[in-house]
């Protein structure tokens, strides 16, 4: 099992304070990392009925900071590796149980051979999960039929594929966004190990979220050996 680090740091929190609602309990938090940012925001906007603007004293012991913190962030950060698509999507069911905001830290041991999945955070409608490769790593022409789907390059390359002999090489900070229905395949390339941050969007939430078929339309386990899975061989490097 890997565990991301917890984002475990108390940063300043800027509140704005409508009229009529001296509560705590009902300030409207603005997570703002600078109070001086404060005069970026629209008071009228943020408050029709009129409002105050304030934020947390630096005088303020750490203890009642941490206390609101901890009421922003009620469940403690977690993740799944998943080996097969019935532990994905066991890994779905239990996050998406939480109501609160669910902090990650992308972390994964890379591979020397096959590939890695970490279930970051996920709700009823959405999931996020870091994916690596192995260089050299590849799957089989697939489409997600429930899903609209992006990834995102966090490390290495990858040269993705379309059913029409469409290819097009992503690189370290750009990604791809692919609607429900779009057949792909993707190759890790050489050099180093792919890392991606993937990110899906179920289109029908009473379906499975992972409903898959190949180019000739029958599934497709992402985990079987016709989507190319290899053993996995973890090696020593780790990314994050």
């Amino acid at each position: 099992m890997i565990f991301p680090r917890a984002v475990g740091d108390v940063w300043p929190l800027s509140w704005l304070l409508c009229d009529g609602a001296p509560d705590p309990t009902t300030r409207k938090l603005i997570l703002v990392d600078n109070p001086a940012k404060l005069h970026d925001f629209d008071d009228d906007l943020a408050c029709a009925d009129g409002v105050s603007i304030g934020h947390t004293s630096t005088a303020d012991s750490v203890s009642s900071r941490r206390t609101e913190m901890e009421t922003f962030e009620s469940i403690p950060t977690s993740s799944t590796t998943v080996r097969s698509t019935g532990e994905w999507l066991s890994a779905i069911a239990e996050l998406e149980k939480r109501t609160g905001p669910t902090f990650f830290h992308p972390r994964a041991q890379l591979p020397e051979q096959g590939r890695t999945n970490i279930v970051l955070g996920a709700t009823h409608t959405l999931s996020v999960v870091l994916k690596t490769y192995a260089s050299g790593g590849e799957n089989e022409l697939h489409a997600h039929t429930n899903e609209d789907h992006l990834f995102f390059v966090l490390q290495g390359s990858a040269t993705f594929h379309g059913p029409q002999g469409e290819v097009r090489v992503i690189s370290k900070n750009e990604g791809i966004l692919l609607p429900h229905g779009s057949f792909y395949s993707f190759f890790a390339d050489e050099g180093e190990a792919l890392v991606m941050l993937r990110v899906g969007a179920v289109v029908d939430a009473s379906s499975d979220p992972l409903a898959r078929v190949g180019i000739d339309n029958l599934p497709l386990d992402g985990f079987s050996e016709a989507n190319k899975e290899v053993p996995l061989i973890l090696g020593d490097r780790w990314f994050g």
